[in-house]
């Protein structure tokens, strides 16, 4: 395994988002931004102004995620989710203007085996995957709450143990104020 990748004919894909993921998806979101814009300066000047922040903020995340080393490793895979998803709104606020869109539809993000299998879109193997990490997740519970179960079971069984104690005593004490044992017992520490 290298950077996220599984290789393995059978059971193929990321299994988590690499830094190459994050880059690809930066400039899969770059090119579909550039796109929209440049379909946007032909729209009415007002729809350019409602779209201006959005645009803005993009090619402001844009400049930091290609000037920062670390930003690769470190930013989190929803933030390149929620830019694809601002995407896809500015895009229907551009359609409701009016305007026609040339260019194509943006690729969706790269997905990990975990998501394929999840939403059906993966391979067999994918779906084996998800399948094999929920019955770990399954096996993991049942371990916890069959231990759970033991460690109850066994307080109960040390706390009957107590009462019985407990009660024993009661019982002895009450014999013997009947049979007139009233008198206090001496302590060893006292003469």
């Amino acid at each position: 395994m290298r950077g996220g990748r599984f290789h393995d004919p059978i059971v193929s894909g990321v299994l988590w988002h690499s830094a190459g993921d994050r880059k690809i998806a930066l400039a899969q979101l770059r090119a579909d931004f550039d796109a929209l814009i440049g379909e946007v300066m032909s729209a009415p000047s007002m729809l350019q102004h409602a779209l201006a922040p959005t645009i803005d903020a993009f090619n402001a995340f844009y400049q930091s995620e290609t000037t920062s080393t670390l930003a690769p490793w470190i930013t989190e895979w929803s933030v390149f989710e929620a830019w694809a998803e601002r995407l896809g709104w500015a895009r229907m606020a551009v359609r409701a203007a009016g305007v026609d869109l040339s260019s194509p539809e943006p690729k969706a993000l790269p997905k990990t085996v975990w998501e394929r299998g999840e939403d059906g879109t993966g391979s067999g193997g994918d779906r084996l995957m998800v399948f094999g990490r929920d019955a770990i997740k399954l096996g993991l519970g049942l371990a916890a709450v069959i231990g759970i179960w033991k460690a109850l079971r066994h307080f109960r069984r040390e706390l009957s143990a107590v009462e019985e104690e407990i009660d024993e005593e009661i019982a002895t004490v009450e014999g013997e104020h009947e049979h007139g044992h009233d008198e206090p017992e001496e302590s060893y520490g006292e003469h």
